[in-house]
């Protein structure tokens, strides 16, 4: 019984003080489109990010003078090395027709001799798209006593990890502040129903109320301005990217666990805005 009372006071309330629940309903949703669409953000960045990566080759080169028998084994332990998902073998007539395709010159118009030596293009394995592991994948293969040079495109695969690293930092410190706005909000609102309900509050100590009975009204009146906010920013969001998918992005990656993670995130703020609020403000009635 004592619930549905709590439950009913918390409705009432959020009703007379309709403009500091519309104000604090108002700020969560804000807060939480903000973080959502950083959240869908840095989620398609990162999907976007592996499919750059997974067209990241890595070539290896082989000494001039290795004969047929030798580039087999080779082969073998290249495809047999940790973090190697893809192997093609480039013969020297096919790197030469590669640089006539490419540059639109064939090679025995300049030199006398094909300069190019055999080599092997290598695809890597998800868990070795770093850069640290790419490197201990190049200095596993260099080992190799046939293997002349690895190459890969290293400069671009730093700037990728830079930036990305980067733009995960802003995104965590830009949340944090948006979420503490939120909080604020929500405390305010909170302390104003406590002090507009003071004289009941009083009373209801005096014949004999539990403080956890004064204090529930208010903690679901939190949740009910966070369950409120998280869905409106929810139901913003998803239409949001529908509209993407369908008239500008049709490859947007997004989830409805995603959204849903949303509303329960609404809730949790809410509610612990209002348990904070309320031991900070009760006691002072």
């Amino acid at each position: 019984m004592s619930i549905f009372f709590s439950i009913s006071e918390s409705i009432r309330s959020m009703a007379k003080a309709r403009i500091a629940t519309f104000l604090s309903v108002t700020s969560i949703s804000l807060t939480l489109i903000l973080i959502g669409a950083f959240v869908m953000a840095s989620i398609n960045l990162h999907h976007w990010i592996n499919v750059v990566r997974q067209k990241i080759e890595m070539e290896v080169f082989l000494n001039g003078g290795v004969d047929k028998k030798n580039i087999e084994e080779v082969k073998t332990r290249i495809i047999n090395a940790r973090g190697v998902k893809q192997i093609t073998y480039v013969s020297s007539e096919e790197a030469a027709r590669r640089f006539e395709k490419e540059f639109g010159e064939n090679i025995y118009d300049v030199l006398s001799f094909n300069p190019f030596p055999p080599s092997f293009i290598i695809l890597m394995e998800e868990a070795y798209h770093s850069p640290q592991k790419i490197e201990q994948l190049k200095i596993a293969l260099e080992k190799i006593p046939e293997v002349d040079e690895v190459v890969y495109q290293k400069p671009l695969i730093d700037y990728i990890d830079h930036y990305i690293n980067l733009f995960y930092i802003g995104l965590l410190v830009i949340s944090f502040i948006v979420v503490i706005i939120a909080v604020i909000l929500i405390n305010n609102t909170i302390r104003l129903t406590i002090y507009a309900r003071r004289d009941i509050i009083q009373i209801m100590r005096l014949v004999g109320a539990t403080e956890g009975f004064i204090r529930r009204p208010f903690l679901y009146e939190g949740i009910f301005q966070g369950l409120i906010g998280s869905i409106i920013a929810a139901a913003l969001l998803y239409y949001f990217s529908r509209i993407i998918e369908m008239f500008f992005y049709p490859d947007i990656v997004y989830t409805y666990q995603s959204f849903l993670g949303l509303v329960i995130f609404g809730v949790l703020i809410g509610l612990c805005s209002a348990f904070f609020s309320v031991g900070k403000y009760i006691n002072k009635i």
